[in-house]
């Protein structure tokens, strides 16, 4: 019977989509598949929960949804980055249950901070934080921060990558860009920006302060010029 079904829905897709269609519907389920497994696999190392997504998020804290960062996409976007993890702090602005946090711990960033507004998200996070540190206790430093984001300014004697997974709307995308401007402008330092889904790129990019390094459809990359 579920031979048969598997049949029955190549065939149905093979007649929506095509040959090549098909294929590349079966490439996309496979890789998110493969991306599930990776995410389980690296809450049961640590002992955290970082799955999930939470989209019952109250309208008082004003930003987007919970999604976390896949473990194969945050790795890619460091890449990119070309940054030496072992002299950079590293910020997740809007960091929910913290994974992106912690993958930049097992990447050996010096410190790594993660800052969250939902009362409720920041209470998983720093749990988390607590077992990651017992499973892994060579790491950095870890802090996680009940505060508002938008208004935190990075370390002033520290280099730093700033990461944000598309956490607020325009708005406050560009209350948090004005608060880093101020922050680079008294503190000159190396700041990094890594955003993933990019919604809200053209704030960077209008920014006088950052310089673009890559922009595509699943991240972007700036420097503070």
């Amino acid at each position: 019977m579920a031979q048969a079904t598997l049949i029955d829905r190549i065939a149905t897709s093979l007649q929506r989509r095509g040959f090549a269609g098909t294929a590349q519907f079966a490439a996309v389920r496979a890789r998110d598949r493969w991306d599930e497994w990776l995410e389980q696999r690296f809450d049961r190392r640590y002992g955290i929960d970082t799955c999930g997504n939470r989209r019952d998020m109250p309208a008082a804290f004003r930003g987007n949804s919970y999604e976390p960062v896949t473990p194969r996409m945050f790795r890619a976007m460091i890449r990119a980055a070309r940054v030496p993890a072992g002299r950079f702090t590293f910020l997740d602005y809007g960091c929910g249950k913290g994974r992106a946090v912690f993958l930049a711990a097992e990447l050996g960033f010096r410190r790594s901070i993660g800052i969250e507004l939902n009362p409720a998200l920041f209470e998983v996070a720093r749990r988390n934080a607590l077992a990651f540190r017992r499973a892994r206790r060579g790491a950095g430093a870890i802090d996680i921060v009940l505060g508002d984001a938008t208004v935190f300014r990075p370390p002033a004697d520290e280099d730093a990558v700033l990461f944000f997974y598309n956490p607020f709307g325009e708005a406050l995308m560009a209350k948090t860009v004005a608060t880093i401007e101020a922050a680079c402008r008294e503190a000159p330092r190396r700041r990094v920006v890594a955003y993933r889904n990019p919604v809200h790129a053209a704030v960077f990019e209008r920014s006088p302060c950052f310089r673009r390094l890559a922009l595509n459809r699943s991240y972007a990359l700036y420097s503070c010029r």
